[in-house]
């Protein structure tokens, strides 16, 4: 398999409180985690609460599905000087991160996974 993948097997889907479904913008990946970030396809969605689907149809098939609140336990960061909201999920052996602007409209979600679940690395 090497480190190709089909970049249509990868789905970000909000559920809750409607369904948007957002983009695969990117997947980075090193020996030890895939960084696979999607963008919505609005600038302007600012919810509470969501429920996020993430999945892989691939060989290698992942289901995760999470409650995700937004305007709490946020952290604050800078990127290129620009400051940024981020809520962080963490399970097993995944991570979610949620990046919003300043007025908590999402800029985008990132997943990260063991590359080893998605590649044959070697």
């Amino acid at each position: 398999m090497g480190n190709s993948l089909k970049k249509d097997i990868f789905e970000c889907i909000i559920t809750y409180p409607k369904e948007i479904i957002f983009k695969l913008d990117r997947i980075n990946v090193s020996k030890d985690q895939a960084l696979i970030y999607f963008k919505p396809p609005k600038n302007n969605l600012k919810f509470d609460e969501i429920v996020l689907t993430l999945n892989n149809s691939g060989k290698d098939h992942f289901y995760i599905e999470e409650r995700i609140e937004l305007n709490k336990n946020l952290s604050l960061f800078k990127i290129d000087r620009e400051d940024y909201l981020q809520k962080t999920i963490s399970k097993d052996n995944w991570n979610i991160i949620v990046r919003m602007n300043k007025k908590q409209k999402i800029k985008y979600v990132l997943l990260i996974v063991p590359g080893n679940l998605l590649f044959d690395i070697k």
